[in-house]
């Protein structure tokens, strides 16, 4: 199987100029697909994430929002990009921002770093992270991949062990290590 998972990463980083448009398509759910695919291109880092971090600062719809940002931070994990973790680090404690573009960032921030979960990011992600924008942002194929938002949170956030079906986020922050 992994010669086939390498065959379309090569496929895709070929295509790239192919897929780059897309991310201005009138549908939102090709962009966000445009973004997932363009996540695991094998090369191009800098003509792709500007294109994504682009089309974040236009982008209404906030399930692609979110594809944008934790297609950034795919781009950084598989070419040890270290600008991207500082941008995330940003993008969360950012009040400007939408909830949606914090949320993302913070779990992908989480996902490069090594550090322990900071209490502000803990109680963030607590505020803005319900059932309602579980429904939007389980959209997104990261989140799908990882068995949707509010399990993200549960295991990142809140260390706790994948859980089907899953509980709901605790009511008071804890203190658990990442």
């Amino acid at each position: 199987m992994t010669w086939t998972i390498e065959a379309s990463r090569l496929a895709i980083t070929a295509d790239t100029n192919l897929l780059l448009p897309l991310l201005h398509d009138p549908v939102p759910d090709v962009r966000t697909a445009a973004a997932d695919a363009l996540a695991t291109a094998l090369d191009h880092l800098g003509p792709i994430t500007v294109a994504l971090r682009a089309r974040l600062a236009v982008e209404q719809e906030p399930h692609v929002r979110a594809a944008l940002v934790l297609a950034c931070a795919e781009l950084a994990r598989g070419h040890c990009e270290p600008d991207t973790v500082g941008w995330l680090g940003t993008l969360w404690p950012d009040p400007d921002q939408p909830a949606d573009v914090r949320v993302a960032a913070a779990l992908a921030w989480l996902c490069l770093t090594d550090s322990p979960v900071p209490d502000s990011l803990r109680t963030m992600v607590d505020a803005f992270v319900t059932n309602d924008s579980a429904k939007v942002l389980d959209e997104v194929p990261w989140f799908a991949r990882n068995y949707g938002l509010l399990s993200t949170v549960r295991q990142l956030v809140h260390g706790r062990p994948f859980a089907y079906p899953v509980p709901p986020l605790p009511k008071t922050p804890s203190h658990h290590p990442h």
